[in-house]
């Protein structure tokens, strides 16, 4: 009896052991390209992907640094991520083969969320004497970090008004010191207000924000359908008391269309539910006053996941027929 005892015992040992792999092998693993681990938005998409991984458990989200949603579109397009930080010029330029994507367009992408806008700061020193922005023709001027989707907003924006700066050419830390000590007379910073780099800024010198008129704000958006109109108020930064116009685009998350719609469904309402959405809002506040199914809708340049389109229908929001997917 002791003997049989023995054998049954070892045989559900092995039949345990052997189930565990199986388990685990049904659990779809997918990683998540996000950007640097030094920005607020690799916090939030550690927490996204923290609560997804908790409220679905067939999922298993890895989160991956990048060098932002330029990287991120390639590792999309080559399938070495499933999902990705999206931004909507990128998503834009790819979706239509666009830019540094001529000729190869990438008609498989699709939108699950944006959460935030990132609005373009032109920042320039207020002792250089420029007082617009098309003053900048020939000026020393940093449009960005090098290979930024802001660095090629900036220059494509720049270009379409005929503002033609002696461009500075090299990351933001770079771009910071030669700011500080002169060689430059102003940076494009996108970022939510207050952006810690450009209140950094304001401790060495004064500094104006520069916008752009209505009628250059509605040239630049009939011309690239992925940047937005938007507003940088008065009294944020310290010495600019005026409202400033500008564009944005918006920042989000996204991956291909042939992730499972049922699984992009789920995926969308754990970040936007209950105790889903509690772990985003505590990484990184200015999403939780972003509202984001709405702001999706009204600002994707490319279709959303249909998988995303069944949440937010569920949710009331009327998606528009230029977002849903051929699909």
């Amino acid at each position: 009896m002791k003997k049989y005892l023995f054998y049954l015992l070892a045989f559900l040992m092995i039949m345990f052991l052997a189930r565990g792999p199986v388990w685990a092998a049904e659990k779809l693993l997918l990683s998540m390209a996000t950007t640097s681990s030094a920005s607020a938005f690799y916090a939030y998409y550690a927490a996204v992907a923290k609560a997804i991984n908790q409220e679905v458990p067939e999922v298993s989200i890895t989160v991956l640094e990048s060098g932002g949603a330029m990287d991120n579109a390639k590792r999309l397009m080559r399938d070495e991520v499933e999902l990705s930080g999206f931004n909507t010029s990128i998503d834009y330029q790819s979706y239509h083969g666009l830019g540094p994507f001529e000729g190869k367009p990438q008609n498989d992408i699709r939108v699950l969320f944006y959460y935030v806008d990132l609005p373009l700061n032109w920042v320039i020193r207020k002792d250089s004497g420029i007082k617009s922005l098309k003053d900048l023709t020939g000026r020393p001027f940093s449009p960005g970090g090098l290979g930024t989707a802001t660095e090629r907003q900036t220059q494509a924006i720049f270009d379409l008004l005929g503002i033609k700066p002696k461009y500075h050419r090299g990351g933001m830390s770079d771009a910071a010191e030669s700011f500080k000590d002169g060689r430059i007379d102003g940076v494009t910073k996108a970022g939510v207000a207050p952006a810690p780099y450009i209140v950094e800024i304001t401790a060495f010198f004064p500094i104006e924000i520069l916008g752009l008129t209505p009628e250059e704000v509605k040239k630049v958006a009939e011309k690239f359908p992925y940047l937005s109109p938007a507003k940088v108020s008065g009294g944020i930064y310290k010495g600019v008391d005026n409202e400033v116009l500008t564009v944005t685009p918006l920042i989000g998350l996204g991956c291909k269309k042939k992730l499972s719609a049922d699984i992009v469904y789920k995926m969308v309402k754990a970040w936007w539910e209950g105790n889903g959405r509690k772990h985003w809002e505590a990484a990184y506040p200015p999403a939780a006053k972003f509202n984001a199914l709405e702001r999706t809708v009204e600002g994707a340049p490319v279709p959303l996941h249909l998988g995303a389109i069944k949440y937010y229908e569920e949710k009331g929001v009327k998606v528009p027929d230029r977002l849903r997917p051929p699909d």
